[in-house]
């Protein structure tokens, strides 16, 4: 038993100083970016890295789970999940279709105290891109149909 834990204990430090030593070898270097305040608060970073032809962005917004009004739990997920449902424009079948034609990603995800959201697509599609994700944040629509479930 005790030969045992001894075995235990020293395949333990062994694992630890191995990944340890694996950690310091690791170097990686982030392409620079660039920092700017828009007037109306929000803080944009743009890393640009040429070589690949892929558009990626990841958004954090500072509320989350936390500022959902008594009685009214689970109102930042419900808003996060609902962003890719319905536009002005565009119906919930459309708003996949239109993402899924460009082979775009898209996901919001509301944690206790921030809200996080990504999207990708390709370079070639930076139009309907973009185009797709001012329609998603600027003219959400929330079915009754989609808030019941």
């Amino acid at each position: 038993m005790i030969r045992r834990a001894v075995l235990s204990l020293c395949l333990s430090v062994f694992v630890v100083i191995t990944a340890s030593q694996a950690a310091d070898t690791v170097s990686v270097k982030l392409p620079t970016y660039t920092k700017t305040q828009l007037k109306n608060g929000m803080t944009l970073l743009l890393m640009e890295q040429h070589e690949v032809p892929i558009v990626s962005f990841n958004i954090i917004v500072k509320t989350g789970s936390v500022a959902d009004a008594q009685g009214k739990e689970g109102l930042a997920s419900l808003t996060a999940e609902l962003l890719r449902k319905s536009t002005r424009t565009r119906t919930s079948e459309q708003v996949s279709s239109d993402l899924d034609f460009i082979g775009a990603e898209f996901a919001m995800n509301a944690n206790t105290d921030f809200t996080t959201g990504s999207a990708e697509f390709l370079k070639k599609d930076l139009r309907q891109g973009m185009d797709l994700l001012v329609d998603i944040f600027l003219n959400p629509v929330f079915p009754q149909d989609e808030v019941s479930k």
